[in-house]
């Protein structure tokens, strides 16, 4: 809702709440929450990582699934 107000376009699809069930799933219920918020971390690092080195711009699409998979690894790994 808060990127379609912003930017008058959907910011997420709904391949990213796949993505995000498939996580809980995998992970559990417990350790959910966790690797949800390190995705999100972790893909506003890497955005800001490609705004800062200029590869993506302010009106770009910028990857979200690929920083939530990472997280999901980490965390299956130090659980």
């Amino acid at each position: 809702m808060i990127g379609l107000l912003l930017f008058r376009q959907a910011a997420l699809g709904f391949g990213d709440v796949y993505l995000a069930a498939m996580i809980g799933a995998m992970v559990g219920l417990r350790w959910t929450p966790a690797a949800l918020f390190l995705g999100i971390v972790l893909s506003a690092l890497g955005g800001v990582l490609l705004l800062a080195t200029r590869q993506k711009g302010m009106h770009d699409y910028l990857p979200f699934g690929s920083g939530m998979c990472l997280a999901a690894m980490i965390v299956l790994v130090l659980r």
